[in-house]
């Protein structure tokens, strides 16, 4: 039977993924709605009924909730990632449906570069669920009236080069990890 340490350490590269590619960006959309709703005074009236501990267990569960239902439409990013990683035999391996592959691989060698790896890919995702979520809610009235063009665009720049800088690191990174220890 596993040790209790041991099931809490290998939970917690999952609840990390979660926080970051799922809550963080679902709580970072909900924000942004909740600035584009015009009916923002019922909002605070809703969430003044619940103690603090209660309003910040739901706000948890809608971000984690809002997190996975954006995730298809982040995945959207990975596309053209894909296509990019398979011109060369030599990306081809550290492309983003196979970056798992390498990452379990290099897990079992050295389970913290792995941990590392995984952390990393985490931010891709949440970067490409903020992109995303954002290009989303543009799709409501009332969100896209109450921010400034500039402003807009400036956040889905942002959004979007974050996530294709963040896409490049990683897998030049899982590249120079997959050959340092043998994964291919």
């Amino acid at each position: 039977m596993p040790d209790p340490l041991e099931q809490l350490g290998a939970a917690i590269p999952s609840v990390y993924y979660d926080l970051i590619a799922r809550v963080i960006p679902g709580l970072t959309l909900l924000g942004i709605g909740v600035l584009g709703c015009p009916h923002r005074d019922q909002l605070k009236a809703i969430f003044g009924r619940l103690d603090a501990a209660a309003a910040v267990l739901v706000c948890i569960a809608a971000g984690y909730l809002i997190g996975i239902l954006v995730t298809p439409l982040g995945s959207l990013f990975e596309v053209p990632w894909i296509l990019a990683a398979r011109k060369t035999r030599a990306t081809h391996k550290y492309g983003s449906d196979r970056l798992w592959i390498v990452i379990d691989a290099v897990e079992k060698k050295n389970a913290s570069v792995g941990g590392t790896l995984a952390k990393m890919a985490a931010e891709v995702t949440l970067c490409q669920n903020i992109a995303a979520g954002s290009f989303a809610l543009l799709f409501i009235p009332s969100v896209r009236t109450s921010f400034r063009l500039a402003t807009i665009v400036t956040w889905l720049l942002l959004t979007v080069l974050s996530t294709l800088f963040r896409a490049f690191v990683l897998q030049r990174r899982a590249a120079v990890v997959a050959k340092e220890y043998g994964v291919e």
